[in-house]
């Protein structure tokens, strides 16, 4: 069985909406959004999920829907798919709110 991932797909060098989804291939995916699109697209990048962790984002981010899948670029969007691109993952026990707030993890003693 082939991987499924979470994807961020948007218009390059541009303020557009961001696409947040799932595929077995999110390059065959932003081939098929491309034929779609009068604006050029980019992959921003992916991580391995399952439907579950995209619901999980498409709910966290809900209150910046454009359309669809697609979201505005706000700061909010912006951070949380930086956030989940950097985790590499989605990790569906912290909620994106927290990181799109700027609230920061509290300082560990040593």
């Amino acid at each position: 069985m082939t991987d499924r991932y979470i994807y961020f797909i948007k218009p390059i060098n541009a303020d557009g909406p961001i696409k947040v989804g799932s595929a077995y291939s999110p390059e065959d995916r932003l081939k098929r959004l491309q034929s779609k699109s009068d604006d050029t697209l980019e992959l921003v990048g992916y991580v391995p999920g399952i439907f579950p962790d995209e619901t999980y984002i498409l709910q966290q981010l809900f209150q910046h829907r454009s359309h669809g899948e697609w979201f505005f670029p706000t700061p909010e969007v912006t951070a949380a798919m930086q956030q989940v691109l950097a985790a590499g993952r989605v990790d569906r026990n912290i909620p994106l709110a927290r990181f799109m707030r700027g609230i920061k993890e509290p300082a560990r003693s040593s």
